[in-house]
């Protein structure tokens, strides 16, 4: 199903598909050399350092969120893909990731803050965010969009926190409580496939319109 869907996005020049470790060295380089004109491989540093480091942060993410469990969707997802971004009109959504493009089309998914750490020890995993642009009406706003590992909500069911400022209430604040800000979320998808089908179907708005 990831594979079908990321196949398909590939054909759209508004979205962004980054390497996976599992597509092999070769292309990770031609990702790298793609997207960086001067590229060169660092001796000191070889290409097969950072699909090594890629493994590694996949399984801190996955031992940073036990005793929950990660959907294999996922797990292939960051695998095969490393990360995803889809650039709209008035609006840019992205998939946390590791992989070559990582901090330039999509943020890292372990990035050690706080609020992040404290929210997998309740099965709260973030996936990524949606950020409105000039003309829209949530200008200055955006949407985190989270996997419910523990089933709070819905098991593996995915919402969308948001749209709001980021700020107040703080996103651990609305997790920690989450049916007390009934009203700052909603459920968008079934699982994680489900929601990056939707991601393809609605070119990353979603039902944000």
């Amino acid at each position: 199903m990831v594979e079908t869907i990321i196949e398909e996005l590939r054909h759209f020049s508004w979205t962004y598909v980054d390497t996976g470790f599992r597509q092999g060295r070769e292309a990770v380089l031609q990702q790298y050399q793609k997207q960086f004109e001067d590229y060169e491989q660092d001796p000191d540093h070889p290409v097969e350092e950072s699909l090594a480091f890629w493994q590694i942060a996949i399984t801190d993410m996955i031992e940073r969120v036990a005793p929950y469990a990660v959907p294999e969707a996922y797990i292939f997802f960051l695998e095969h893909y490393g990360g995803l971004a889809i650039d709209g009109n008035q609006h840019h959504f992205s998939l946390l990731g590791i992989g070559p493009m990582v901090e330039t089309w999509y943020g890292y998914m372990n990035s050690g803050d706080h609020a992040d750490l404290e929210s997998a020890k309740l099965g709260w995993l973030e996936l990524g965010a949606l950020v409105f642009r000039a003309d829209h009406r949530y200008i200055g706003q955006r949407v985190l969009f989270f996997l419910d590992l523990a089933g709070t909500i819905q098991y593996q069911a995915v919402i969308g926190i948001g749209p709001w400022d980021g700020v107040t209430p703080r996103t651990f604040n609305m997790l920690n409580n989450i049916r007390v800000h009934s009203d700052k979320w909603k459920i968008l998808a079934n699982s994680f496939n489900e929601f990056l089908e939707q991601a393809a179907r609605t070119r990353g708005s979603f039902t944000y319109t």
